[in-house]
């Protein structure tokens, strides 16, 4: 697996770690699909804020990057991870306007969340469009 480097300074009060983060994008980004070079050229150093606490995680990037993603899809990479406990985390990258702006994480059960879940057990979801 590559890893993306992020922007790691002022994150050491967040609530969900750099490690963690990168961790979960590297997971998602683990599986090839059209114009992912792109998206990691964008997120190499992005900067980064960790939203929500309680029903999601949102981690909101903004790139020093100019490339533009083509494909107009709003979300070309997802990932559901199964947890020992039937339950299923929904991982979902958005991007907006040709750039990478968001990975939100959500339990599908609408469960609060608390970021202690297991990557291990993935499937991923690729849109058609960059298939």
């Amino acid at each position: 697996m590559e890893h993306i480097s992020l922007n790691n300074s002022s994150h050491e009060n967040d609530k969900y770690s750099y490690d963690q983060v990168t961790l979960w994008l590297n997971k998602l980004l683990a599986v090839e699909f059209k114009g992912k070079d792109i998206i990691e050229r964008q997120l190499f150093g992005a900067v980064y804020e960790v939203c929500g606490e309680y029903e999601y995680i949102s981690i909101k990037f903004k790139s020093n990057s100019c490339e533009i993603y083509p494909y107009s899809v709003r979300v070309p990479i997802g990932m559901i991870a199964k947890q020992p406990n039937g339950n299923i985390v929904d991982f979902l990258l958005h991007v907006i306007n040709g750039f990478v702006d968001e990975m939100e994480i959500y339990n599908m059960d609408l469960t609060n969340i608390d970021g202690n879940f297991s990557i291990e057990n993935v499937h991923y979801r690729i849109d058609e469009e960059v298939k």
